[in-house]
C-alpha cells in the first residue's frame, strides 16, 4: 500500500529509525580531500634544523660567555698576582727601610752614649778645675771672727753688765765693710733661748787687714776694751752690774748668750755670718754639762759665702743607663 510503503524506507526499516546513509559519492573528476601529512612531514626537518641551530647558537653563546668569564677571571688573577707581587715587594722594601732605620738608631744611640761619656769626662775635669780654684780662693780669702769673753770687774763700765768682744781677721786677705749687729741676754741655766731682732747693738768696722785684731793688744800702753751691754730678754733694759742677776752671772750661776749676724766683703765676694755664743764662768772644782741652749746656738750658727769669682756648675747626671738597648731584627730575604 502506498502509505505503508511510505512508512518504510528503502532499507525496509521503519520510519522512526534513521536509515544508515551510504557514503557520499564524489564526482569522478574530484579527488577526495587529503590531510597535510606529507606537508607536515616535509616541514618537520626544517623546524628541527631551526631548533637545532637555535640550540647550537645558544650553546655557542654559553661557551663564549664561559670563555669570556674565564678570560676575565684570568685577567683579574693576573692583576691580583701583580698587585700581590707589588705589595710583597713594597712590604719587603718597608721591612728593609725599617731595619735600616733601626740600625741607624742603634748607631745614633751609641754615638749619643759615647758623646755623653766624653761630656761626663769633660764635666768632671771642669768640676775639678773649679774646685781647685775654689780651694785656692778659700785659702786666700778673708775670715772675720767675733769672739765674746767673760768680763773682768774693771770692765763693768758705768755700772753695767757688759760682755767684752774682739774682732779678728784670721784669713789672708783684707776684710772690708765689716757690719755686725748683736744682742747679749742673761738666762738661767734651764731657760730656753728665744731669739728676736729687738735691741740689737751695732758693731761696725770699715776695714780689718789680714791677721789683724781689734782691739789690738799693744805692749806700750793699756789695751782698749770694747763691750756689748747685757739686756733683760723680756724688758730689753740693760742689767745693772750691781743687780742680783749680775752677781749670779759673775758667780757662775747664770749664762749670757750673745747672738747676731755679721757681713763683710773681700776680693772673693760677700760673706754673711750668723753667730751664737754662750758666755759663762766655771768655778774651780765644778763642771758644766751641755744644755739645750748649746744645741740652739749650734743650729743658729751659719755662714753663707757668695763668691763672685767662682763660676757655678750644675751637677751632671749620666744618661747611658737610662737609654734602653735597641734590638733590630733583620728581615728575611
Amino acid at each position: 500500500m502506498p502509505e505503508e510503503e511510505r512508512s518504510q524506507n528503502v532499507t525496509g526499516q521503519p520510519n522512526d529509525q534513521s536509515p544508515t546513509q551510504p557514503p557520499r559519492q564524489l564526482p569522478t573528476n574530484q579527488q577526495p580531500p587529503t590531510t597535510n601529512t606529507e606537508d607536515a612531514s616535509n616541514d618537520d626537518p626544517d623546524n628541527s634544523k631551526t631548533l637545532q641551530n637555535d640550540i647550537r647558537k645558544g650553546e655557542y653563546w654559553l661557551v663564549g660567555i664561559g670563555l669570556a668569564t674565564i678570560l676575565v677571571n684570568i685577567g683579574i688573577w693576573h692583576t691580583y698576582i701583580g698587585q700581590l707581587s707589588q705589595m710583597t715587594r713594597a712590604t719587603k722594601a718597608t721591612e728593609q727601610a725599617a731595619y735600616a732605620a733601626c740600625v741607624a738608631t742603634q748607631i745614633s744611640r751609641e754615638t749619643l752614649i759615647q758623646g755623653q761619656r766624653e761630656e761626663s769626662i769633660s764635666h768632671a775635669a771642669t768640676v775639678a778645675t773649679i774646685e781647685q780654684a775654689a780651694a785656692g780662693i778659700e785659702a786666700e780669702r778673708a775670715i772675720v771672727v767675733l769672739t765674746f769673753r767673760f768680763p773682768h770687774l774693771e770692765e763693768l763700765f758705768n755700772n753695767q753688765l757688759n760682755i767684752p768682744f774682739s774682732v779678728k781677721n784670721v784669713g789672708k786677705s783684707e776684710g772690708r765693710d765689716v757690719h755686725s749687729r748683736a744682742k747679749a741676754i742673761l738666762l738661767d741655766e734651764k731657760q730656753i733661748l728665744r731669739m728676736n731682732d729687738k735691741h740689737l747693738e751695732k758693731l761696725e768696722m770699715i776695714f780689718i787687714g789680714a791677721g789683724e785684731e781689734f782691739p789690738d793688744k799693744p805692749i806700750d800702753r793699756m789695751p782698749v776694751t770694747v763691750t756689748i751691754p747685757v739686756r733683760d730678754d723680756k724688758s730689753g733694759k740693760i742689767i745693772s752690774a750691781s743687780s742680783q742677776e749680775a752677781k749670779e752671772f759673775l758667780g757662775g750661776n747664770k749664762t749670757v748668750v750673745v747672738y747676731g749676724h755679721m757681713q763683710y766683703s773681700d776680693f772673693s765676694g760677700i760673706h754673711k755670718v750668723r753667730f751664737c755664743q754662750r758666755v759663762f764662768i766655771v768655778n774651780a772644782g765644778t763642771t758644766r754639762e751641755p744644755v739645750k741652749n748649746d744645741e740652739v746656738c749650734a743650729k743658729y750658727n751659719q755662714q753663707d759665702d757668695q763668691y763672685n769669682g767662682i763660676p757655678k756648675i750644675n751637677s751632671f747626671a749620666p744618661i747611658d743607663n737610662q737609654i734602653k738597648a735597641i734590638d733590630c731584627v733583620k728581615p728575611q730575604e
